[in-house]
């Protein structure tokens, strides 16, 4: 098991979360481009989360609840985003139409 830590300063408490996966679930979401949909709901145990836009073209916008498309981060067709460093939840937005996403999380 390898353990890296960067520690600067630390105030209050700390959480440590060991990096190796037991479980993981996959699930389908349809991002409209009508308003924030949510992909993910917040989860605690989560160790890492991968989107891939399944579409052939489009883009789809990650934020917070509030996200839109010209303030989220933008995921191109065909294109996958993996994040582990995040437990809360995540929203999307489509830039046109219904695209669809392809979600795995590992707890």
């Amino acid at each position: 098991m390898r353990v890296t830590a960067i520690i600067k300063q630390v105030i209050g408490p700390v959480l440590i979360r060991w990096l190796s996966s037991t479980t993981f679930s996959a699930s389908k979401v349809s991002v409209l481009s009508t308003g924030a949909i949510l992909i993910k709901a917040a989860n605690n145990g989560r160790l890492k989360i991968r989107l891939k836009h399944i579409g052939s073209s489009g883009q789809v916008y990650l934020g917070d609840s509030t996200v839109t498309v010209a303030d989220g981060y933008r995921i191109e067709a065909g294109t996958e985003w993996i994040e582990d460093r995040t437990t809360g939840a995540i929203y999307g937005i489509a830039s046109s139409g219904t695209i669809d996403v392809r979600v795995i999380e590992y707890e």
